[in-house]
């Protein structure tokens, strides 16, 4: 699936009682492209699953806004290139909430990577502003939307990118090898990433 320059869009809009599932029959499929387009993502429950993608969602700029999307079993959940979400506001509905990542077997089983472990739930390269986890306001009722990331080498994986990550739980992320995790890579930024992490409003203070 691919959308094409400004003008491409592609919203997602099942229901409880009719879901939407993207996966690979034989082996894994590319994925959602967007090229300088925008994702929308927003129904909550388990409505909207990416299954056995390369890349789930791969977005070359343009805008994504997904909250409750649950990504299974992908080589990397959703990858961010040259991308801006400016002015970041961890307090909207704008950003990427409320998430569910997983790979319960700790190694993709379909081709080309079968056998490995899901490189990263969220990818980002060369990343202005981003909002990853956050809070909204419903009847003036604080409501939390934690990402859930697990499973993989990386939760976030971070190159030349700034942004603000905010309420997410990490769980068994790192490489694996005979059962023991080797390293830890819940939040991993490097060329000259700027990450503020955790914070409730100002971010200051609060969980990552």
């Amino acid at each position: 699936l691919s959308t094409g320059s400004s003008t491409g869009h592609l919203i997602v809009e099942p229901s409880s009682t009719h879901p939407t599932h993207f996966f690979g029959c034989n082996d894994m499929w590319r994925g959602v492209v967007n090229n300088g387009g925008n994702v929308t993502i927003t129904l909550a429950g388990d409505a909207t699953i990416f299954e056995d993608a390369i890349e789930a969602i791969r977005s070359i700029g343009g805008e994504v806004n997904i909250r409750y999307a649950k990504f299974k079993e992908n080589h990397i959940g959703i990858q961010l290139i040259n991308y801006d979400q400016s002015p970041p506001n961890n307090a909207t509905m704008e950003g990427l909430l409320g998430m569910e990542f997983s790979c319960p077997d700790n190694v993709l089983s379909k081709e080309p990577h079968d056998g490995e472990q899901s490189l990263a739930n969220i990818d980002l390269i060369d990343v202005d502003n981003v909002s990853i986890g956050g809070f909204g306001m419903t009847s003036n009722t604080l409501i939390a939307y934690k990402n859930k990331f697990a499973d993989a080498i990386y939760g976030i994986r971070s190159s030349n990118s700034n942004g603000i990550i905010f309420n997410n739980e990490f769980d068994n992320i790192g490489v694996k090898n005979s059962n023991f995790c080797l390293c830890d890579g819940s939040i991993f930024a490097l060329n000259g990433s700027d990450l503020t992490i955790g914070g409730l409003l100002s971010g200051t203070t609060g969980n990552p």
